[in-house]
């Protein structure tokens, strides 16, 4: 019998090992054979939310997968609209966790008390000449209550001012504009270079700690830098509840094995896999400081405001868009003979909607079109979806791919004396042809030059080998994506890079 657990990106980790767990739990007394088989996936939590809410309708299975009978929404903040619903919810408190700031080896504090705040923190960076890096408040929680008890705690600093400080922090030491997990990952493959603290949850930093798996991207395994926890004395946290959702036409068997799940949350086996996992359970034990926090989550207002301050604060993006328009780009894809060239060009022009008047946009073809690859220059005025979409018509799909040769031309090309995030991203089908470089004169070409190489691969370009590296090295990623949901992946990478309106 399988249950089917949701949680997000960030706790998807925790939450397979919750589940085996369980899973084991449940051969105990059944001559060794699992009662249960746990599916578990990572879906955005708002969207999970109203998926629950509206009956987890078609659309959703689509956009998020199959429906769920337990969720880990990681915060209570994303179960408040739940009351009511004709659908059964049970809700569990079973963990918290707080935000940290995990210091490496370096990273001095200086002499004083041993509680200090968010802000003080930051001063001692400043006053010893180390960075700090924080998860995106785009697609991290953390992110969001991290800067949420940054803002609170302010000290002479503008929101603009710390802005600007964190991202010299992502920047300096090449982390990426991403989740927690991310910023761990990355700092796991460091080798020296900029001294970076990041800010975390005590129980990701505990994962990173202890070689527990922080994505697929970063397995166990390999020496991880060292990293040690300061407690903010001003810090939020997590309040980790667990949610069992009884759809009316779910059979007595999943129901009775997603109320076992909460129950087992509560036994000693499930409070150890909890502790294993990183979390702090309502049954302290082992080793973990003593650590006062608000694990309740701010008012959905309260985050709004903080969030409204953040997006007028954070710094405009100046991003260059590479698209492949090679003739494998012509090739017709499965949803009624639009060529993948069609589905690629329609999903640019519906991105630029994301973008605000301080965003700076350019576009290249590659390879050229009538000899010239530029099909507009990067600059911030507003161009038109219209106008987009008509120069993007005018192109035919044909000719090799020079992936390489493009992407170590166009990265001094975004490059300029600037505060803007600048990026690079590249949307292509194939592999590298004709640019006569190799992959190791490509990444030297593009390493510390300050753009971040981002990387859509569908059709047959991968994710693996070069374009990994490239982006990796940039911080920047490569994502993997079908025609179905690439204007999707696509509206993702512009989310993080575009201050938007």
């Amino acid at each position: 019998m399988a249950l089917r657990l949701v949680t997000t990106p960030e706790q998807l980790p925790t939450a397979r090992d919750l589940a085996d767990a369980f899973a084991a739990s449940t051969a105990d007394g059944n001559k060794g054979c699992r009662a249960a088989a746990v599916f578990v996936y990572a879906a955005d939590p708002v969207l999970t939310a109203e998926a629950v809410r509206l009956g987890w309708a078609a659309e959703h299975l689509l956009a998020l997968g199959p429906r769920p009978e337990l969720w880990l929404p990681g915060s209570t903040y994303f179960t408040a609209g739940l009351a009511g619903l004709p659908v059964a919810v049970e809700m569990r408190p079973v963990a918290a966790t707080p935000v940290v700031l995990a210091l490496p080896e370096g990273a001095e504090v200086g002499a004083g008390p041993r509680t200090r705040t968010w802000s003080q923190l930051l001063q001692s960076s400043r006053r010893y000449d180390w960075s700090v890096a924080r998860p995106d408040p785009a697609v991290s929680f953390t992110g969001e209550l991290a800067t949420h008890a940054l803002y609170a705690g302010l000290d002479g600093l503008t929101p603009a001012e710390l802005e600007r400080q964190l991202a010299g922090g992502l920047d300096r030491g090449g982390y990426p504009l991403g989740d927690e997990l991310s910023l761990l990952c990355r700092h796991a493959s460091s080798a020296g270079g900029a001294v970076t603290s990041l800010i975390v949850t005590e129980q990701q930093l505990l994962r990173y700690q202890r070689d527990r798996e922080l994505g697929d991207a970063c397995p166990p395994g390999g020496r991880r830098p060292a990293l040690r926890a300061v407690y903010p004395s001003d810090t939020l946290g997590l309040d980790f509840p667990a949610v069992r959702i009884g759809w009316a036409d779910a059979s007595p068997e999943q129901d009775t094995q997603a109320r076992a799940f909460l129950s087992w949350l509560d036994t000693p086996g499930g409070r150890a896999a909890l502790a294993a996992g990183g979390l702090r359970t309502p049954h302290p034990g082992g080793d973990l400081p003593a650590v006062e926090f608000e694990s309740t989550p701010p008012s959905a207002s309260s985050l709004a405001t903080t969030m409204d301050s953040y997006d007028r604060a954070r710094r405009p993006g100046r991003v260059l868009l590479a698209l492949d328009t090679s003739g494998s780009m012509a090739a017709p894809v499965a949803d009624g003979g639009r060529s993948r060239y069609d589905v690629a060009a329609a999903g640019i022009a519906n991105t630029l909607r994301l973008r605000g008047p301080a965003d700076e946009f350019g576009l290249w073809a590659f390879p050229h079109v009538g000899g010239a690859r530029q099909v507009f220059p990067i600059e911030n005025r507003q161009l038109a979806e219209a106008q987009v979409e008509d120069a993007l018509r005018r192109i035919r799909p044909q000719g090799p791919t020079p992936l390489y040769r493009t992407i170590a031309d166009a990265v001094p090309a975004v490059r300029t004396d600037t505060d803007a995030v600048q990026a690079l991203v590249v949307l292509t089908d194939g592999e590298d042809t004709g640019s006569g470089l190799s992959r190791r004169q490509l990444v030297d070409r593009v390493r510390g030059q300050g753009v971040r190489v981002f990387v859509v691969a569908v059709g047959e370009a991968s994710c693996g080998g070069a374009l990994a590296e490239v982006a990796g090295a940039t911080g920047g990623t490569c994502r993997q994506a079908s025609f179905a949901d690439l204007e999707a992946t696509v509206s993702d990478i512009f989310s993080l890079l575009w201050k938007g309106a």
